[in-house]
């Protein structure tokens, strides 16, 4: 993203403008803005009205605003202006925008919570009355809060920021709530460092403090370390700026939905372009040919022909969708290229690697055009190990900071742990299996086992 010009910074860019409408040279209107108070160079007076030129030549040759100016605020995705100020703001914008980031999301939630059950961590001979009248009401009270959902929620969050922070709300002896803290409004600060302080090290070290709207002392609420419940994938050596600014190691964790913020920009651009086009053009872009001026050519008439023209792009900068062309004394033909571009299958092809890079695989995705057998393995085997990854750190966390502390304020100390389905290893026909051994990919023996039959062949009689 770029940085805004200094002279939008100080807000006189109209000024800006008349001075160089009256036909004032940058180096005019920079020593008039220093009369005025205002130190600006003549450099940075030439870059302002440089960009301010690029922009009104989008605006009439349609170039996208995506590629002219992004401010440190807000980028364009499409024709969509996305708020980039908070990170955790624009993660929920690059979730809500698209349907196949947040369906993914979902869908990879859905399976890394799959199945949740809680269970005693005894040898079954160990097992006493006791613990199984522990495990009953730990089960009654999980339904009571809808732990499974909560869990569903966990995961959906930690694919989206990488960190999730959940309140619990004690009450009577018991946590009665789980309350999801909004990250685009939480920061976390380390031992030794308060609320506003603004140190000139990098923040890191054990959390000591949760604070939300911490940049507003009237707003801020302040929880202790052991009152909220810190879900976080991958946070150790990683370098990352609060929301706040201020530089942190080894605190916030890592987002999976920012591994793909480049294909969704790049597939709502594409969106975009090609939505313009049709609606400006029907099918291509024009090529005008005004043979009524080549006489003026002819004659040298060069000024004359640069003011028809331009007065001439101004009104066709005015034509909107399914308005003909009407006039005398030109040709119009489409541009065309010798090939086509299906746009669709370039976007089909994004959608694929975004839900890949989400975590879903080829085939639950719905996306497999294009793909072999053996690319779906792959690709499948590599998430299932970052899926595992994430459903550990989830079902830790689960175990230690919200149902050990219920266990705590309870009173006891059986062992209640929780598990989830296993995460499915690849599913694929016969007909798969096939390609898989012809390949050399799979042995006869993995194809006899996947298929359902003994990895030996028996022998007759």
């Amino acid at each position: 993203m770029s940085r805004p010009l200094k002279v939008e910074q100080l807000g006189i860019g109209e000024r800006v403008q008349e001075l160089a409408a009256s036909g004032k040279s940058p180096h005019e209107i920079a020593a008039i803005l220093k009369d005025d108070g205002y130190d600006v160079s003549s450099n940075a007076v030439s870059r302002y009205l440089a960009n301010a030129r690029s922009e009104v030549f989008a605006a009439i040759s349609g170039v996208p605003r995506s590629r002219i100016f992004s401010n440190k605020n807000y980028v364009w995705f499409g024709d969509k202006q996305i708020d980039v100020s908070n990170r955790y703001a624009y993660f929920e914008q690059l979730e809500n925008i698209d349907s196949t980031v947040s369906m993914s999301i979902l869908s990879t939630a859905l399976l890394l919570a799959k199945g949740f059950e809680t269970y005693i961590d005894k040898p079954e001979d160990e097992i006493t009355a006791e613990d199984r009248r522990v495990k009953e009401e730990i089960d009654e009270w999980a339904a009571e809060l809808n732990l499974d959902e909560a869990i569903v929620h966990i995961a959906q969050l930690l694919l989206r920021d990488g960190t999730v922070p959940v309140y619990k709300f004690i009450d009577r002896g018991s946590i009665e709530a789980l309350e999801f803290l909004p990250m685009r409004s939480v920061t976390l600060l380390p031992e030794g460092v308060k609320p506003g302080d603004r140190p000139p090290f990098v923040l890191k070290g054990s959390i000591e403090t949760i604070c939300v709207n911490e940049s507003s002392q009237n707003d801020l609420i302040k929880y202790e370390r052991d009152e909220v419940a810190l879900f976080r994938f991958m946070y150790r050596g990683r370098f990352e700026e609060d929301i706040l600014g201020r530089m942190t190691y080894g605190i916030y964790g890592k987002p999976i939905l920012k591994s793909v913020e480049l294909l969704i920009k790049m597939k709502w651009d594409l969106l975009d372009s090609f939505a313009r086009m049709m609606r400006r053009y029907g099918y291509a872009r024009l090529f005008i040919n005004y043979y009524s001026l080549e006489d003026l050519l002819k004659e040298k008439r060069y000024k004359e022909v640069y003011e028809i023209i331009q007065k001439a792009a101004e009104d066709q900068a005015q034509l909107e969708e399914n308005q003909d062309i009407i006039g005398t004394g030109f040709d119009i033909k489409p541009l065309t290229t010798e090939t086509s571009v299906d746009v669709t299958e370039i976007v089909d092809m994004i959608d694929k690697y975004i839900a890949i890079g989400l975590l879903q695989t080829e085939p639950a995705s719905g996306r497999t055009k294009g793909s072999t057998y053996a690319s779906a393995y792959v690709t499948e085997e590599r998430n299932l190990r970052i899926l595992q990854s994430l459903q550990r750190q989830i079902r830790r966390t689960m175990e230690k900071e919200i149902i050990g502390h219920q266990l705590k304020l309870m009173g006891v100390e059986t062992p209640i742990k929780i598990r989830f389905d296993p995460l499915a290893e690849p599913e694929y026909s016969l007909r798969d299996l096939s390609e898989l051994y012809v390949n050399g990919i799979i042995t006869l023996e993995e194809v006899r086992v996947r298929a359902g039959f003994p990895p030996e062949i028996p022998k007759l009689g």
